[in-house]
Formats: C-alpha cells, sequence, structure tokens
C-alpha cells in the first residue's frame, strides 16, 4: 500500500508541533536582577547583612522550589513562597553573617527546582566589609576561672584608616573594661585595651566588651565571649 505524501507530511507536521509544546510547557526560574547581588562596602560591626531577592517563573508551567542550601554557614537564603505558578513572583531572603570577617567576601547560593533547563540556579552574594580599626580577638573564652580570682582579657586594636581615631569605654556586659579615659590610636598605630571579670559564683557567664570611637563608620566596637567558672 503506497501512503500519501501529503498525509505523511501532514503527519510530520503535527507531531513536530507537539513535541515543539511539550518542550515549551515547563517551568522556568529567573533571577529578576540577575545572578549577583553585591552590598558593596559595609562595616564590620553592622554583624548582618540582608536583601531580598526576586524569583519568578516565566514559564509555562508550575514552578516548585526546594530548600535552597548555600557554600557556608554564614549564609541563608529562604524563599516566601515555594510553588510558582507561570508569571508568579516570589521574594528570596538572603542574609550574610560578617562577625569577625574583613576585606572582600563571596558566597554562593544554590536554588533547587524543577525547571528542568536549570535545576540549580546559582545566586552570587558580596560584601567589601571595611574596618577602620582592626579587633583582636573578636570573640573571646575565659576557661578555667575560679570565683573571686580576677581573670584578664587583652583586645588589641589597629588603626587602619587615614586619621586618628579616639576610643572610649561603652557600656559593657558581665566585664570590666581598664580604661580610664579615651585613648587616641594614630593611622597605622595599635592600643591594647585590658578588660577583666571576677566571677562571684560557678557556671558559664556571656560577656561583651563594648567600646565607643569618634568614626562615624565604626562608631561601636563589640566583642562578645563567655567565662566558664568552675569552683
Amino acid at each position: 500500500m503506497t501512503q500519501n505524501p501529503k498525509f505523511a507530511v501532514v503527519t510530520i507536521m503535527i507531531i513536530s508541533a507537539c513535541c515543539i509544546f511539550t518542550a515549551a510547557a515547563q517551568p522556568s526560574l529567573k533571577l529578576i536582577n540577575g545572578d549577583e547581588y553585591n552590598w558593596g562596602k559595609v562595616t564590620a560591626e553592622q554583624t548582618k547583612l540582608t536583601t531580598q531577592i526576586e524569583i519568578k517563573n516565566v514559564g509555562t508551567e508550575k514552578l516548585i522550589i526546594d530548600k535552597p542550601t548555600t557554600s557556608c554557614g554564614c549564609t541563608a537564603a529562604q524563599p516566601d513562597k515555594n510553588i510558582l505558578m507561570p508569571n508568579e513572583s516570589a521574594m528570596l531572603t538572603v542574609t550574610l553573617d560578617i562577625s569577625g570577617k574583613s576585606g572582600e567576601i563571596v558566597k554562593t547560593v544554590i536554588i533547587p527546582s524543577n525547571d528542568p533547563t536549570n535545576p540549580h540556579t546559582t545566586l552570587s552574594v558580596k560584601a567589601q566589609v571595611y574596618s577602620p580599626l582592626e579587633v583582636n580577638p573578636r570573640i573571646f573564652v575565659l576557661n578555667q576561672l575560679k570565683t573571686g580570682q580576677k581573670s584578664v582579657i587583652k583586645i588589641t586594636l589597629t588603626n587602619t584608616a587615614q586619621h586618628t581615631i579616639t576610643v572610649s569605654t561603652g557600656r559593657s556586659v558581665n566585664i570590666n573594661v581598664s580604661l580610664k579615659k579615651p585613648v587616641k590610636i594614630l593611622p597605622g598605630k595599635s592600643a591594647e585595651i585590658e578588660a577583666f571579670v571576677i566571677p562571684r559564683e560557678k557556671g558559664t557567664l556571656n560577656a561583651a566588651v563594648i567600646l565607643t570611637t569618634d568614626d562615624k563608620e565604626m562608631p561601636v566596637i563589640s566583642v562578645k565571649g563567655y567565662c566558664n567558672t568552675e569552683n
């Protein structure tokens, strides 16, 4: 039996059209403002940076967003919706903890979804952490303390700015600062600040050394830690 050539052509066209429709009918995740977000220049005392990234389903089928993963524990990401219909958007809240960090920071957020073309959409987040005063240490631990005995922590401040910075005491928490008068730190120079605790009872005590400065980019310095008193 000889097949009608016109019928064969029509059949091929119908099959091709169905394939094209099937291929087009799929979800598609798009980061509306691009795959990179930059907080720019920030100060270390800001501690946590937060932004919202718009996600949109630009496909023709339902988009399902799984739990995002990040390149480190200092970064977190959470969408306000996990299911998006075509042309629907969601906001992804991204948080970056810059505590104790300095210089350029680059982290990655991976957004898994049922987008067949790009099942793992990647978002890069950046920040340039500037600190006019380098603080060392940023966190302290005092172990094996004894009740009634004085224990000291020394904090070094280094001026990386081009101007003199004056440092004064603030309202420290559960610890005393041995700074009777403000100290001026010249550019490129360092100063050592002592703080001490005299525990009154056994147990763990959260503490924080709080200092203030006349630098508008770093008005407050907070060095947190804990003290563990054994007897």
